[in-house]
């Protein structure tokens, strides 16, 4: 076995050397193109390669793996594997918007690529190889069947004659002496090496040959829109039918782009794709990371804040795809919960429930759409308190696209608080200080409106013995907007221009997989405008930005031969 182990590795590392000059092209500027808070000017960027809101600009392409998310689903469909292996890759970092960054790779991160390969490899042909084999015999012809056929759905594309002749003569070397590796054991090889692979690790759909352009852009190829379009609403990779209208191009024509985009948010798969959207702008991603003092909080455990992602995501599910408007995302009072939950919530049959998610209305008083919920109020707040600032935060650089103010090199330590004061009386007490007011009178309302949730997201009309004060106010759409709590803030943002073109900038983010740049403001305003005249339908926002020319186009790489 561990001569095996190390033939795999030679396998990977001879296909890794050979994909280095076709990948190679998009290094450099894909990650300057990742985004960021500081990536220039504009809204949310610089880059691209025309003015703002030019109508043929176009932005970059950004070279990036597969998140650990992204990875789980496409191994789950191109294998039938359930095991979920990226769910011991390192966490990703994080880039504008609250999105995972997946530029470059660590040492740790191929090695976990590795490890995960061969026992994916292992266990396909152990467990599923009539799934991934298409002939019987044992020879070079059926493997080059396999070849095409699993390297195909693997790359997300055809493979070209040259990587088909690689992964061959690689089959045939193993199959002669000295190794002499039988069929099966010399497939597995090759799965393995393909699956850690950068044209199977990295969003890099690219086929063979010279890319077409128009003005000045290049044309994404209909297997690079497929692969956008499946990542972006099913966080996974295409399927049959989208490789169809892929192979002659089809999908790039509107109506067909539309069609599929309608049929794949009406597939169970597009819950996995709102589902991720909703926890990494919330960072309910990182709940099972979450710490609580049990002392101020003992009914927090893991299987509660478990319970917790499952709820945001399937009401992401339910707010996006069947409500389908903003105004349930961020109002309703609607969601979905097991008995762990309903004891939070206060729901009055709690007992009643088991481990699986009911829908369930809670009360409308207090209750007020995604974020009055348990999985933003438990990861935004202290392992002993809860945060207003951290609540702000999010809701200030997600919901509204605003920057928070520079933090100060020097910054004024928290004075003791005096005995028996409110959280907010605290902050507020801290913010009295001239160099900490100007960046906290932005923050710090926003997360006084959820004040009346604990650490934990119970509700709690009281703090310290007396009622919480959840009012405050906003500049939002050039006036001053008041709200005395979250319910009202929630009705405010959800009417709100300035969150409805958040929202859609959001979006964008998540499916290019970097920051909005300057070259996306003409597709960023015409997708906002359907999605305001559509009713903020979400549906029809995400039908629109997979026909912006920021997701049908992308800069040339620098040095591409067009």
């Amino acid at each position: 076995m561990k001569f095996q182990s190390r033939v795999m590795v030679l396998a990977t590392l001879f296909l890794w050397a050979c994909s280095g000059k076709v990948d190679s092209q998009s290094g450099d500027q894909g990650r300057e193109a990742g985004g960021g808070e500081d990536n220039g000017p504009g809204p949310g960027g610089g880059g691209g390669t025309a003015s703002v809101g030019e109508a043929k600009a176009v932005g970059t392409f950004p070279l990036r793996r597969l998140s650990r998310t992204e990875y789980n689903n496409t191994v789950k469909q191109l294998l039938g594997d359930t095991s979920r292996p990226a769910d011991s890759f390192p966490r990703e970092a994080r880039a504008a918007g609250g999105f995972v960054e997946t530029l470059g790779a660590s040492s740790v991160e191929i090695a976990r690529y590795r490890e995960a390969a061969d026992n994916l490899a292992a266990g396909t042909v152990k467990q599923r190889w009539s799934r991934v084999v298409p002939c019987t015999t044992e020879d070079d012809a059926c493997a080059k069947t396999f070849i095409e056929s699993f390297g195909a759905h693997a790359f997300r594309r055809p493979l070209s004659a040259d990587e088909v002749t690689e992964h061959l003569n690689l089959y045939k070397k193993l199959r002669a002496a000295p190794i002499a590796f039988d069929h099966k054991l010399a497939v597995q090889t090759l799965i393995s090496a393909i699956l850690q692979s950068p044209r199977f690790l990295y969003h890099f759909e690219k086929p063979a040959g010279k890319p077409k352009v128009q003005d000045g852009a290049v044309v994404l190829s209909g297997y690079e829109v497929a692969s956008r379009l499946s990542y972006l609403l099913w966080q996974s990779m295409p399927d049959d039918e989208l490789f169809a209208a892929a192979k002659d191009d089809t999908l790039l024509s509107p109506d067909e782009l539309a069609k599929q985009a309608r049929r794949m948010l009406a597939d169970p798969k597009a819950g996995d794709g709102v589902g991720s959207f909703v926890a990494q702008i919330l960072d309910a991603d990182r709940l099972e990371d979450i710490d609580k003092d049990r002392d101020v909080y003992p009914s927090f455990s893991y299987n509660l804040a478990t319970s917790m992602q499952k709820e945001t995501r399937a009401f992401a599910a339910w707010a996006f795809l069947q409500a389908g408007t903003l105004d349930a995302l961020l109002t309703s009072n609607t969601t979905f919960v097991d008995k762990n939950l309903a004891t939070l919530y206060g729901v009055s049959d709690a007992a009643s429930f088991g481990t699986e998610l009911k829908e369930v209305k809670l009360d409308a008083n207090t209750r007020s759409g995604l974020l009055t919920q348990a999985s933003f109020l438990t990861v935004q707040a202290a392992p002993f308190e809860t945060s207003p600032i951290k609540r702000g935060v999010v809701l200030l650089e997600r919901f509204l696209c605003e920057r928070p103010p520079v933090v100060p090199d020097q910054i004024p330590a928290l004075k003791p608080s005096k005995p028996n004061m409110q959280t907010r009386e605290k902050f507020e007490e801290h913010t009295k200080d001239g160099a900490c007011a100007a960046c906290h009178k932005v923050m710090d309302p926003l997360g006084f409106a959820f004040e009346s949730f604990d650490g934990i997201g119970a509700y709690r009309p009281m703090d310290q013995g007396r009622p919480v004060n959840t009012s405050g106010s906003l500049e939002l759409d050039d006036k001053t907007v008041a709200f005395s709590d979250a319910k009202s803030l929630m009705a405010a943002m959800a009417a709100s221009p300035t969150v409805q073109r958040c929202m859609a900038t959001q979006l964008m983010r998540f499916g290019l997989g970097r920051d909005v740049q300057d070259a996306d403001a003409y597709s960023l305003g015409n997708a906002t405008k359907l999605f305001q005249a559509k009713k903020r339908d979400l549906r029809e926002l995400l039908v629109a930005l997979v026909a912006t020319r920021s997701f049908l186009f992308r800069a040339p790489f620098e040095g591409e031969v067009l």
